[in-house]
């Protein structure tokens, strides 16, 4: 078993998903918190039902960039975790946080990196890209957060189809049950392989 931290700034549908898997007893872990950069997103809204612990951590909050990048290192004081997952977490990691997790940080991604990645790719962004370059697959990446925008080791990737008649909405939809099904057992997987 193995303990992670969680960290949101959207819908939290991976979130979601992740914690499924341990309820069903497929990824044999525990979350142990998540932390948001906009409190009323609704992965916040699913930690709060699941009485996770959830941290409200922006410039908001935190408008001097010193206490900004102790804020999130109090909170892995406050729990050991073992890896830190991104679920649609929007903003970049401070150094002290990568240096802190170093290989223990993992991002899924909704393209095939190293297609489509990178800085001001996200969200329907890279689904219209995909679809304008006219490509016949696109899908999931889970990979490891380095210092770059999706420039990590990738560690697993899933694949589906685009359509002729696909919209950036629709294929959307469609690589998003590919996360789902990708992000755990790429998590279960990794942990596996460092001995948890």
């Amino acid at each position: 078993m193995f303990n992670f931290g969680v960290m949101a700034s959207g819908a939290g549908s991976n979130f979601q998903a992740l914690l499924a898997q341990i309820e069903a007893k497929r990824l044999n872990a525990v979350c142990s918190f998540l932390i948001v950069n906009n409190k009323n997103c609704g992965a916040a809204q699913i930690a709060k039902a699941k009485d996770i612990p959830v941290y409200h951590i922006s410039s908001v909050t935190h408008p001097d960039p010193l206490e900004y990048e102790q804020a999130f290192l109090d909170v892995l004081k406050k729990h050991e975790i073992d890896f830190l997952v991104l679920a649609g977490y929007m903003k970049k990691l401070t150094n002290s946080l990568l240096m802190h997790l170093k290989n223990r940080i993992l991002n899924i991604h909704p393209s095939l990196l190293p297609k489509f990645g990178g800085q001001g790719f996200y969200g329907r962004r890279v689904h219209e890209a995909v679809i304008e370059a006219n490509q016949a697959w696109s899908g999931a990446t889970v990979h490891l957060v380095s210092g770059e925008y999706d420039n990590g080791l990738i560690l697993g990737q899933s694949m589906v189809p685009v359509f002729i008649n696909d919209t950036p909405d629709s294929l959307a939809a469609r690589v998003l049950v590919a996360e789902h099904n990708l992000y755990w057992k790429t998590l279960r997987d990794y942990a596996a392989s460092l001995g948890y």
